[in-house]
């Protein structure tokens, strides 16, 4: 019963929240480029920021966004610090926000939230809703620890706080009423001196296992992405044991036909009973830092062994610094989002790939933006309704209005009125909203 109120008490703040934003949303501009003439219709979701730093005003705010092909953003809305933007198997759209993911039905209408229990926080990074209805989200636990006798911070062999905030992850699995149904905590597994040091950087505190991905296959075991140990482990949800540990210095897996390992990972999935991708950053220190890259290994779980069956690198030199996403599809499209990249990379935002690694499309924008992860579905579960405009002419001009009376208005001559004049409707599109949070794309004249 609490838990049930939390949920709802969250929803309510957030939409109070939400009612003091500003109802003029600046809309970033996309930029696609259709590299090979092979021709694929979908839709991109991707939640949008600036990436050589963070704005803090209210019309600066993260954008969560679906885009066509076409290269023309259909859908936007604004949210703080809103990241993870997708659909769930059961077609629900969830994302994160604040202390927890809220769930949106087929109406992009917030319905519920999901939160870590028991004194866990919930972390921002994954959240999956499993076959069975269940919930699979990471969280953490934070304990005072006396780091004082550890110099590896700074790379300067500088001495840890006396007082130092430790922060350990935590899985929960909640069944559908939000019950802790399993749980497996990450302190007993692991140890600050084999951390990759360059994330040491606070003496005073330290996110020290830092997930970043969770996934379950369909036996339900779990494959988690610790980033800060270059480290991927796949954990048997009915006992709770470590299968095995892939890359970082616990390393049991051994790589049949892969020299480079993978740095800063992001991002690993299940794709198939044996199969596992994930994005590679390439992020460490100078010295060990290569390429970002999207990896698919076949792993045997018995002779602990793997062999890379997939592999892509742009041909530019793209070094991903955090987050970043690489999704295989059915063995049919493949896509890669590069995340914060280093200041000397080109302005990609992620590349849609068909499977013989050949570029479909790339996406970027001119704002220079990237995305927590990119999504690439070739249908939607729900169907986006498309204001009609209604075209009148007086003397020389064009008068644009819609069919339907809204609140909020984005033309693209970047008018927020109910009606604008043109000299000509060719490619003219408006953005409409009730609410100044959600906007969707009329038609586009022609």
């Amino acid at each position: 019963m609490v838990a049930r109120f939390f949920n709802f008490k969250i929803i309510f703040f957030a939409c109070c929240f939400f009612s003091f934003l500003e109802s003029h949303a600046q809309l970033y501009e996309p930029i696609i480029v259709n590299n090979i003439a092979q021709k694929k219709t979908g839709y991109y979701f991707l939640t949008l920021y600036k990436i050589n730093f963070i704005e803090k005003k209210l019309n600066s705010l993260n954008q969560q966004c679906i885009l066509n092909t076409l290269g023309e953003i259909v859908f936007f809305r604004k949210t703080l610090f809103g990241s993870d933007f997708k659909i769930q198997p059961n077609g629900l759209i969830s994302y994160w926000h604040g202390n927890g993911f809220y769930l949106l039905n087929k109406e992009l209408k917030i319905i519920d939230s999901v939160s870590c229990v028991n004194g866990i926080s919930t972390d921002s990074h994954d959240f999956k809703i499993l076959p069975n209805g269940h919930y699979l989200l990471c969280g953490k636990e934070r304990e005072i620890k006396d780091l004082s006798n550890l110099h590896l911070y700074n790379e300067k062999h500088l001495p840890g706080s006396k007082r130092s905030i430790v922060e350990y992850d935590v899985i929960q699995e909640l069944d559908r009423n939000k019950n802790l149904v399993f749980e497996w905590k990450t302190k007993p597994y692991f140890d600050i001196a084999y951390i990759n040091t360059v994330y040491l950087t606070d003496t005073a505190k330290i996110d020290l296992t830092h997930f970043n991905s969770i996934d379950a296959d369909s036996k339900g075991n779990i494959l988690v992405s610790f980033r800060r140990f270059d480290e991927l482990i796949k954990i048997d949800r009915k006992t709770g044991n470590i299968i095995w540990r892939m890359g970082g210095k616990y390393n049991q897996i051994k790589i049949l036909n892969d020299s480079i390992p993978f740095l800063g990972q992001h991002d690993a999935q299940f794709t198939g009973e044996n199969t596992i991708s994930l994005f590679d950053n390439g992020y460490s220190l100078d010295s060990l830092k290569h390429n970002a890259r999207g990896l698919e290994y076949e792993i045997d779980d018995v002779n602990k062994t793997a062999k890379l069956i997939w592999s892509y690198s742009n041909k530019n030199k793209i070094v991903s610094i955090a987050t970043g996403s690489f999704k295989k599809h059915k063995n049919e499209t493949a896509l890669i989002s590069y995340g914060k990249t280093n200041k000397e990379a080109i302005n990609i935002t992620c590349e849609l790939l068909n499977n013989k690694s050949q570029i479909i499309q790339t996406i970027s924008f001119k704002d220079t933006l990237g995305t927590y992860r990119a999504y690439f579905y070739t249908k939607l579960p729900f169907k986006l309704k498309q204001e009609s405009i209604v075209i009148s002419k007086k003397d020389n001009l064009y008068l644009l209005s819609t069919k339907q009376k809204y609140k909020y208005y984005l033309w693209s001559t970047g008018e927020t009125t109910a009606e604008i004049s043109v000299f000509s409707i060719n490619k003219n599109h408006v953005f409409v909203s009730n609410d100044g949070i959600n906007y969707t794309r009329s038609q586009t004249l022609k």
